[in-house]
């Protein structure tokens, strides 16, 4: 009886979403990356949770596959809400770095909710994985911490927003360069909202401008650590930062290359239109 009673609605909704598809003429989107020029075909799978209680069905998630590719979208009644928290004062780094993981263990554990977490750091230089001493140059009274991410050097400060982005891609998608493209596309739609075309660069992680002298100047860095599948760290994004801070290491390791900020580039937003903007886009993305 409740096999009968899952395929008639797995048949209805079904029928339903197809026919959606083809009266509007476009499917549900993959990010771009993924699309191709040749026409999509998009297929549906839908899963439903009987409740023996009450006697009905509700879909628990529905599961499509667009160019070949499998996306899983949680009901909205079903899915766990990430928590969105915004420090109204600068926080220190060895303070959120002992939050952010028990934050971590409490989402490995099951018994705490994924959390993105902005923030505002004092002047600190942070040290990924890969970083070498020789990119630390001058770091004068500005403390040097150890981090356990992702990538090299880089700089935080008052005027950045950094947000700590803390998921269960095992209950999402486990695949940590989706993730990765899907937090540079969060800053890409960010930017644009304040007319910054910021762009991707082949084996340099983090979002780029071109300046008026047609150079590359970061605005964006992006440097994570998965544990168990679950992540933190995240971005950090030049708002309006004392960017000489920057001359004190070679930012990323990259020394041909320098750092720009929305300030810099003539657009003084406050810190709370980009929380808004950030919060939009997350949202839609992930």
């Amino acid at each position: 009886m409740t096999r009968e009673v899952l395929r008639g609605f797995s048949r209805n909704f079904i029928g339903a979403v197809e026919k959606t598809r083809t009266s509007t003429g476009s499917p549900p989107q993959r990010p771009q990356r993924c699309a191709s020029t040749s026409s999509a075909t998009t297929a549906f799978k839908v899963f439903f949770k009987y409740s023996e209680k009450f006697a009905f069905c509700k879909a628990i998630f529905v599961e499509y596959s667009y160019e070949g590719k499998i996306v899983k979208q949680n009901s909205p009644q079903t899915q766990n809400p990430v928590r969105w928290e915004v420090a109204q004062n600068i926080v220190e780094y060895p303070e959120a770095l002992g939050r952010m993981k028990k934050i971590v263990a409490h989402i490995q554990e099951g018994t705490g909710p994924e959390t993105v977490w902005l923030l505002e750091h004092p002047s600190v230089y942070t040290l990924g994985t890969s970083s070498v001493k020789s990119d630390l140059l001058n770091p004068g009274d500005t403390p040097v911490f150890e981090t356990g991410r992702g990538g090299k050097i880089t700089y935080h400060g008052p005027g950045q927003r950094v947000g700590y982005v803390m998921l269960n891609l095992k209950s999402r998608e486990p695949d940590l360069r989706r993730y990765i493209w899907t937090l540079e596309e969060l800053l890409i739609r960010v930017l644009a909202e304040f007319t910054v075309k910021a762009e991707r660069r082949s084996g340099r992680i983090g979002l780029w401008v071109v300046n008026t002298n047609q150079q590359e100047e970061k605005i964006a860095a992006i440097g994570v650590r998965i544990e168990k599948w679950v992540t933190y760290h995240g971005f950090a994004l030049n708002v309006a930062p004392n960017l000489e801070c920057f001359k004190g290491i070679i930012p990323c390791g990259l020394k041909d290359f320098g750092v720009t900020s929305l300030e810099k580039l003539g657009i003084k937003s406050p810190l709370r239109e980009i929380d808004g903007a950030l919060k939009k886009h997350f949202f839609e993305l992930f």
